[in-house]
């Protein structure tokens, strides 16, 4: 019970770690989860509180799931609206289009 316990705490951390883009703190709940995953694969009959301790971990853990994901999406929509700006043309020194420019946001040319 005592190692339910303490995941269901470590995803309810996770979660803040998340949302307060702490990735250290993130980096180093992940490494006491993965430690805690092999106590939990015991093969024993759960308590029903234990099964519902469970569930709920289940759950909490469902719901970092869908921030993460979330996140990712926002992040990749992001991008790619930055890097699909309109291509600015350039001209030559005669006053004709010789190229159009990359329109990169991200190039790091001003």
């Amino acid at each position: 019970m005592e190692h339910l316990q303490r995941l269901h705490k470590l995803v309810l951390e996770e979660r803040e770690a998340a949302k307060e883009l702490d990735m250290d703190r993130l980096m180093r709940l992940l490494r006491e989860k993965e430690e805690l995953f092999p106590l939990l694969e015991e093969s024993r009959e759960l308590s029903p509180e234990e099964r519902e301790l469970a569930r709920t971990v289940m759950w909490e853990n469902r719901r970092n799931a869908y921030l993460f994901h979330s996140a990712l999406n926002w992040t990749r929509e992001n991008m790619a609206l930055l890097q699909a700006s309109s291509n600015p043309p350039v001209y030559g020194s005669g006053g004709n289009l010789e190229q159009t420019g990359q329109g990169n946001l991200l190039s790091g040319k001003v």
